[in-house]
């Protein structure tokens, strides 16, 4: 396999597991806020958007965001 493949395949390889992390992120998230601690949910939310700039120079997904601002304004989640 080409130098490059590999890279590229590490590369995947690593998108899917951040994209797999966030989604984990987002339960646990969801299941903080439910259980009265939206402070904790919210801190998630900043460590998670940190991470993926750091790493991938990326963004928290729409959904994420979204459970944020859901979080952040008290909403049932």
């Amino acid at each position: 396999m080409p130098a490059a493949a590999g890279e590229e395949l590490t590369e995947g390889a690593s998108l899917l597991a951040i994209r797999c992390l966030e989604l984990a992120e987002r339960e646990l998230m969801r299941c903080l806020a439910r259980q009265g601690e939206s402070g904790g949910a919210l801190r998630r939310y900043r460590e998670l958007r940190s991470l993926l700039a750091a790493e991938l120079g990326a963004v928290p997904s729409c959904e994420t965001t979204l459970l944020y601002e859901r979080i952040r304004r008290g909403d049932d989640v």
